[in-house]
C-alpha cells in the first residue's frame, strides 16, 4: 500500500477549512481555491472530474497538490 505524500494531510485540511460542507469541488470552487479562470479549471481538472459525485473529490485535489 503506497504511503501518503508529506503534504497531503496539510493540503486536505486547508481544503476542508475553505469548503467544509462539500466532499467534491466543482469547477467554480477550484477557481476560488487556485485563482484560475473557469476555462483553465475545466482544462486542468476535467480528467479528475467524477460524475458520480458531480465534481473533483477533495482527496484527489489534495493528492494532486502534493505531487
Amino acid at each position: 500500500m503506497p504511503r501518503e505524500k508529506p503534504l497531503f494531510r496539510d493540503n486536505l485540511e486547508r481544503i476542508d477549512a475553505q469548503f467544509p460542507n462539500r466532499e467534491a469541488l466543482r469547477y467554480d470552487d477550484l477557481t476560488k481555491l487556485f485563482g484560475y479562470s473557469h476555462r483553465t479549471a475545466v482544462r486542468k481538472w476535467s480528467k479528475f472530474y467524477n460524475k458520480a459525485c458531480s465534481g473533483v473529490p477533495k482527496t484527489t485535489v489534495a493528492r494532486v497538490m502534493s505531487e
